[in-house]
């Protein structure tokens, strides 16, 4: 039974670190701490009481909108979230805005109601008709 190595952060990636984490876009970040997954530089930054500048005002751009609408349902989100360098919650919600969604069974739910839908699950998970 294999463990994961921890990996422990140097005196230099903790000044890159700061240096790069509020104004660099998420592939920069990512391409300076190859070793480092997001989610340990986020723990990282916030261990270290860094923040990010609020990227939501920042307009998404002619490209970013081409990639976005050319590779939304087929590319994975986490793939995405590298090369447009914005959080999967932004590019679901700018995808939303340009009216994709990402489940293709999402528009078979639209037409039945709450209740309905409780009905189903009932019945699906523990064979009850209610």
């Amino acid at each position: 039974m294999s463990k994961s190595k921890r990996l422990f952060w140097t005196v230099q990636e903790s000044k890159l670190l700061r240096k790069l984490y509020a104004d660099a876009s998420w592939p920069e970040i990512l391409a300076a701490f190859p070793r480092m997954s997001q989610h340990q530089i986020i723990i990282k930054a916030h261990s270290l009481k860094l923040h990010r500048k609020n990227r939501s005002k920042v307009p998404w751009t002619p490209e970013e909108d081409k990639i976005l609408t050319n590779e939304f349902y087929t590319a994975p989100v986490k793939e995405l979230k590298k090369r447009l360098g914005r959080p999967g919650v932004s590019i679901y919600a700018h995808a939303r805005r340009l009216g994709m969604k990402r489940r293709a069974d999402a528009d078979a739910h639209a037409d039945i109601s709450v209740k309905e839908h409780h009905r189903r699950m009932v019945k699906k998970y523990f064979g009850i008709t209610l």
